[in-house]
């Protein structure tokens, strides 16, 4: 009989009893992993190659060949279906040799990326072009009446300045709120046409870069770590290109300060956490499978029995097991 590579069910491990009953409650809320990519870049050990990634990891691997990787702190499951992963956009993660021809066709594809970026930059600057004294004395009269307050230079500024964010999406990353929306576009008559070519550009470059999101490489440097056995499948939330790359500076203050002191790092969980539509939900006809130390699953059952699991339980609909099973049986 030929023994099954995969898994057809998703598992995602963890390290504590609450953390399983938070996920039944609420589901998964991606968590930032620090993702190291030198392995796609020529410029080893910049800074740059580290980011911050929102995601949810989950493997396929059978539990009969998971014992090496539940045993690295993580004595607690849970096993959703793998149609389950499917629909709500799960991937397996791509693994790189180092040395293949992949490397180099993603580095020619990641240098035109970067002219793009260029063009995007170009763009953004047309709108800044716009100053102040462009204005003659009725424009600023009327401009002023609409919006029920003297317009000033610091407002024309402003303006500009809220125009760029909201095109490129970083107010809903860094949080900001502004009440002169409207007035750039009463001030630049060009401005529709430039913000459609940043738009585009755009779309263009978020949509090459969220493919690194899913890369990982075949073993560590040293070769001593085998991350392909891993079978490591993700969910990524849709995360904005200024997202990913800002995450350079959080990575640097985290390195200096540590997560908890790092007011960027709080930032960024702050605006992972405001958004229901970033949680990865299930419900429990998806569900699998349950593992548990051996002194939790009385409790689990508890809670299992006032919960919304409780018929899909009672129906053995999915199946319980504890580490101990795991190590001694399987």
């Amino acid at each position: 009989m030929s023994t099954k590579l995969s898994s057809d069910t998703l598992f995602h491990y963890t390290t504590s009893f609450d953390i399983i009953k938070k996920i039944l409650t609420e589901g998964f809320k991606p968590n930032y992993s620090l993702e190291n990519f030198e392995f796609l870049f020529e410029e080893v050990g910049n800074i740059k190659n580290h980011h911050f990634i929102p995601m949810v990891c989950f493997c396929d691997l059978p539990i009969s060949s998971a014992k090496e990787y539940i045993f690295k702190d993580r004595k607690y499951a849970i096993g959703l279906s793998k149609e389950w992963g499917e629909v709500n956009g799960l991937n397996p993660v791509m693994y790189i040799s180092r040395n293949s021809k992949v490397i180099k066709n993603f580095r020619y594809a990641y240098s035109k990326y970067t002219e793009l970026d260029i063009e995007i930059e170009k763009e953004k600057n047309q709108l800044l072009d716009f100053k102040y004294e462009d204005l003659n004395k009725s424009s600023i009269a009327e401009l002023s009446k609409k919006y029920k307050k003297v317009i000033t230079e610091k407002d024309i500024e402003e303006a500009k300045s809220n125009l760029v964010r909201q095109i490129c999406g970083e107010d809903l990353l860094l949080g900001y709120s502004h009440s002169l929306n409207d007035l750039y576009d009463d001030l630049f008559y060009k401005n529709d046409m430039i913000k459609k070519r940043i738009y585009k550009l755009l779309m263009i470059a978020n949509n090459a870069i969220k493919f690194i999101l899913f890369l990982k490489p075949y073993s560590n440097k040293a070769k001593t770590i085998k991350y392909y056995d891993e079978k490591e499948w993700r969910y990524v939330p849709d995360v904005s290109k200024q997202l990913i790359e800002c995450q350079n500076e959080v990575v640097k203050e985290v390195e200096e300060k540590g997560k908890n002191n790092s007011k960027l790092f709080q930032q960024q969980v702050g605006w992972m956490h405001r958004f229901a539509s970033n949680t990865l939900k299930f419900s429990p006809s998806d569900l699998r499978y349950i593992i548990v130390s051996d002194e939790d699953k009385n409790e689990l059952i508890e809670f299992l029995m006032s919960s919304k699991y409780k018929d899909d339980y009672l129906l053995n609909k999915f199946i319980i097991l504890t580490y101990s099973q795991i190590m001694e049986d399987l």
